[in-house]
């Protein structure tokens, strides 16, 4: 995330987003308490919008960019509607 609290990583082949925690002492990671949630089919890429408060993943099959937001205090994500493209995306930016 942009301010280096978390750590986000698309699961291709699991179909998921695993949130993971930045110990600010060690740099160690760790699992959030909800570690994996859903995305599309074949995720490829992943953005954080640099407030801290948006995350999305870009599907390929079917073609889809899944949102969440997210708690910024504990790096929680929530599933928020998948929104569906005209073309298969690998990738995604945000600003």
């Amino acid at each position: 995330d942009p301010y280096g609290n978390n750590v986000y990583v698309v699961g291709t082949l699991s179909n998921t987003v695993s949130a993971l925690k930045i110990s600010p002492t060690s740099g160690s990671l760790a699992a959030l308490s909800q570690p994996t949630v859903a995305t599309g089919s074949q995720p490829q890429a992943i953005a954080i919008r640099g407030d801290d408060n948006w995350l999305f993943v870009t599907n390929y099959n079917p073609p889809s960019v899944s949102q969440y937001s997210i708690t910024p205090a504990t790096g929680a994500l929530s599933v928020l509607p998948t929104i569906q493209t005209d073309n298969y995306p690998f990738g995604v930016a945000v600003r």
